[in-house]
């Protein structure tokens, strides 16, 4: 009896025993638990205060800059006015009066063409993508047409480069007008900056990165390239670089641009030399992959472009004998067989261009779609960068980036025949009848 007593209690101090540690366990837990959560907030807290005090930073220094793009067609506008009332004062001629009626239409347009893109770029990062496939293929030659075809740029030659071997050039999905849009700013600005002598080229082809398919649209030119310590800065709204503030334009096409492909899932890079030339990239995710996921939102977005991205290697299929980056050969199915037709894309709307005070300007909307195209900005050697060269800071971007790329030409499985659009430099001019015919199709060189 007296052992039953014994081993009794002592299964009873064994339970308290028990009780008193899980319930110092639980305790523990929980302060710590507690601990973690309130480190978790504040260190939540403190990313957001940072991302607030980042965003007002930018946007202080955008507000900055209006106020100076402002500041001169505003002062224009008052002198003009002036102008004009001292000249009805005195009496003066016709003449004098239209000038300066002239000069405040072109301060006006101006003032409007800026306040339009600042809407359009709102536009963009706020509003519902409507998604829908989009025949990527048929959209670039459609710009390269608009871009080649616009008042300043008929002398120009742009060369595009379309991967059709050994299959077309996949579908993306997104919003044809603002993709369109993007490569057309992209193809402005290469002209822009570029002298009159000059090739600007367009090159698209599919890669896997990180394993899954992109779309890769690069537009490169050799013109007066961007000095280092300012590509940072390209992506930011109205930035303009400090040697071309005489060439015309707002500074909102490189942002728009990121601001488009970034809703589509996608990346844009900047490549540059200073007097060598750039190259800038989209990165689109093919329709159907994977990798094409839910778009998160634009506040996420604006936080992972100024964050960038670590850099991500092609990936080399085994026993593929293909070049890195590139996939590997299949058969196409009976839609890309049907879809291989070469020669100038039909065209999915028609688009109004004239060229208004150096502005590139859509007639049918008002919005500045380039920039407008500037004299000859002189001679710079070809934009041919060797190993090193050539690969400035490419400023910050999101998303996956695309590997190094054989360049377009023989011997490459995924380029396609190149489309050469404007007259060649050094080339003969044909006469006036011949300029008006190639007015409306634009050359092909097989």
């Amino acid at each position: 009896m007296t052992n039953f007593l014994v081993i009794e209690v002592q299964i009873w101090l064994f339970l308290l025993l028990l009780f008193l540690v899980l319930a110092g366990l639980a305790i523990a837990a929980f302060f710590i638990w507690r601990y973690l959560r309130r480190r978790e907030a504040a260190l939540r807290e403190s990313i957001e205060t940072a991302a607030s005090e980042d965003s007002l930073a930018k946007r202080n220094r955008m507000l900055i800059r209006l106020d100076h793009e402002l500041k001169n067609p505003l002062t224009a506008l008052r002198t003009s006015a002036a102008s004009i009332r001292d000249v009805v004062r005195e009496g003066g001629t016709i003449t004098e009066v239209e000038s300066g009626a002239k000069q405040v239409d072109i301060s006006s347009r101006r003032v409007a063409r800026l306040l339009a893109d600042l809407r359009r770029l709102a536009d963009v990062e706020t509003r519902i993508i409507d998604y829908s496939r989009v025949d990527l293929d048929r959209l670039i030659h459609q710009a390269v047409e608009d871009a080649s075809t616009a008042p300043g740029a008929e002398d120009r030659m742009i060369v595009a480069t379309v991967a059709r071997a050994p299959w077309r050039l996949p579908d993306v999905a997104g919003e044809e007008d603002l993709l369109l849009t993007a490569i057309l700013n992209l193809l402005g600005n290469a002209l822009k900056y570029s002298s009159q002598a000059e090739v600007v080229e367009l090159r698209a082809n599919e890669q896997i990165i990180d394993s899954h398919r992109w779309v890769v649209v690069e537009v490169a030119d050799t013109g007066s390239g961007i000095p280092l310590t300012e590509q940072e800065q390209v992506w930011d709204e109205l930035s303009r670089g400090s040697r071309v503030r005489a060439v015309a334009g707002s500074g909102m096409g490189l942002s728009l641009v990121r601001a488009i492909v970034t809703r589509h899932g996608g990346s844009v890079q900047l490549f540059s030399q200073e007097g060598v030339g750039t190259s800038v990239r989209m990165v689109l995710p093919v329709l159907g992959d994977a990798a094409q996921v839910t778009v998160p939102p634009m506040a996420d977005q604006v936080g992972q472009a100024a964050a960038g991205s670590h850099p991500v290697q092609p990936v080399q299929l085994p026993d593929s004998g293909q070049t890195p980056g590139f996939l590997p050969p299949r058969q196409p199915n009976e839609a890309e067989l049907q879809g291989r037709i070469l020669g100038t894309p039909r065209r999915t709307s028609k688009r109004r261009l004239e060229r208004v005070d150096g502005d590139l300007v859509n007639r049918s909307t008002g919005q500045s779609v380039s920039g407008g195209f500037p004299p000859d900005s002189g001679q710079h050697s070809r934009f041919k960068p060797g190993p090193g060269v050539g690969r400035g800071p490419a400023g910050p971007q999101s998303g996956p980036q695309p590997g190094s790329q054989p360049a377009p030409g023989a011997g490459d499985p995924q380029s396609g025949p190149q489309q050469h659009y404007g007259s060649q430099p050094g080339s003969q001019q044909p006469d006036s009848g011949q300029q008006a015919d190639s007015a409306q199709q634009p050359r092909t060189d097989r």
